[in-house]
């Protein structure tokens, strides 16, 4: 009778353990399903949040890594907006680190109307989790989040808090709204281009001295900024008006003969070419040596590689940190 009874106990120890080996396996399936369903969420949520692609230049040049993780801190922009909550990343890649650079600096230059999130407050971390269904079946799960350097939040210090950041976006959509009243006034997108270029020229100055130099707060509302805020803020009101525009980035050959590192644009026209215009080298009051006559405004406007690469000098690493972008091929002449 003992012997029938260790028999029986045997037995149920040993459905015992095809069952946990049977539970494991269904939740992890299911896991896995909510994992893929996940990501179609992201990507639909995506799709009717963002649905205008001319802003994705860069976006498109990623791997499908770098994709998952630009499209993540997209979704959670009032994440990167509000505070210091982690964003997590639903990717599984032992280049994450990597790759999260690379998405990094194609989500900076695409999105010129995130100017309040300060690049070095934001930080990629990898963390190690564990579970009972993990520790039964010997194995741990790496996850990657995005957080704000110790003691910061994302934002800039130059906001201090979301309010203030709001009342930024606020600003800056006003006036980019006023210019782009007018210049759909105009009846091709060559004069639309012409008057938006018109108006950076005319209200903004050259200052390396504004802490919003690099953006297009610092262009639109401050009016004050670098060739950065020049060619930002013409690309964030094409990309309102869908006329495909990018950020590029290199150097140039100043009028002095001195190399300094720049950044200009390139607008696609409906003859789909690429034509390149430099904002900041048209603004008269930082050409030379002093004020050029108003004629030599349009010396950098709508040109062609003819011209432009006389003295300009395309960097495929945008950042400085080895994450290498392609550029289209300008138009050989002048639009």
């Amino acid at each position: 009778m003992e012997e029938e009874e260790k028999g029986i106990r045997l037995v149920d120890l040993i459905v015992l353990l095809v069952s946990i080996v049977i539970v494991i396996t269904v939740i992890v399936s299911k896991n896995v399903g909510n994992s893929e369903l996940l990501v179609a969420k992201t990507e639909n949520k995506l799709a009717l949040a963002y649905p205008d692609v001319t802003n994705r230049y860069y976006y498109n040049q990623l791997n499908d890594t770098a994709k998952t993780m630009y499209n993540t801190l997209l979704i959670n922009i009032d994440k990167l907006k509000n505070g210091s909550e982690k964003i997590y990343i639903d990717v599984e890649d032992e280049n994450a680190s990597e790759y999260f650079q690379s998405a990094w600096d194609a989500f900076v230059v695409d999105r010129p109307e995130y100017f309040y999130i300060a690049t070095k407050n934001i930080a990629f971390y990898t963390e190690t989790r564990s579970n009972i269904i993990t520790s039964v079946m010997g194995e741990s799960k790496v996850s990657y989040y995005v957080a704000p350097m110790e003691g910061t939040k994302y934002f800039s210090d130059n906001w201090q808090s979301e309010e203030n950041v709001d009342k930024a976006i606020a600003q800056v959509e006003l006036v980019a709204n006023e210019i782009i009243n007018e210049a759909q006034r105009q009846e091709s997108r060559y004069e639309q281009i012409k008057y938006v270029h018109d108006w950076l020229v005319d209200n903004v100055e050259y200052n390396e001295e504004n802490t919003n130099k690099n953006n297009i707060y610092g262009a639109l509302v401050e009016k004050g900024c670098v060739c950065e805020g020049y060619a930002k803020s013409l690309k964030y009101i094409l990309d309102k008006m869908s006329i495909p525009c990018i950020t590029v980035y290199g150097n140039a050959e100043n009028s002095n003969g001195e190399m300094e590192y720049h950044s200009w644009n390139y607008v696609r026209m409906e003859d789909e070419k690429w034509y390149a215009i430099d904002t900041t080298w048209d603004d008269p009051i930082i050409i030379g040596d002093g004020t050029l006559s108003r004629g030599m405004r349009y010396r950098y406007f709508m040109v062609g590689s003819n011209e432009m690469n006389k003295n300009h000098y395309l960097s495929s690493d945008i950042s400085g940190t080895g994450q290498n972008f392609t550029y289209p091929e300008l138009s050989i002449r002048q639009y």
